[in-house]
């Protein structure tokens, strides 16, 4: 059976799957590559439109710090925005 990509994200997002990884992110725990990881899995939902941008920042909003890492690694992969988190970072 076929599922298209966006059904695929859809579901992983209806079953938790961002809060899933965000609590990966927070456990001091964890390995390193698993949190890395965790961030480039962020990375392709966050890069699949607006809506699951805004997912991302509304299903745990008290994890600031996962934020930041995001925010970061976006800011990382795309030259056109590198600096505009850090003078932007005290109205985060």
């Amino acid at each position: 059976m076929f599922v298209d990509s966006q059904t695929y994200l859809r579901e992983f997002v209806e079953v938790g799957g961002v809060q899933t990884l965000l609590q990966l992110i927070a456990v001091k725990q964890a390995k390193e590559l698993d949190k890395a990881e965790a961030l480039n899995v962020l990375y392709s939902v966050a890069d699949s439109g607006r809506k699951y941008k805004e997912h991302i920042c509304e299903c745990y909003g008290s994890t600031q710090q996962c934020c930041r890492c995001l925010l970061l690694l976006l800011e990382h992969r795309h030259y056109c925005y590198q600096g505009s988190y850090r003078s932007r970072k005290g109205r985060v």
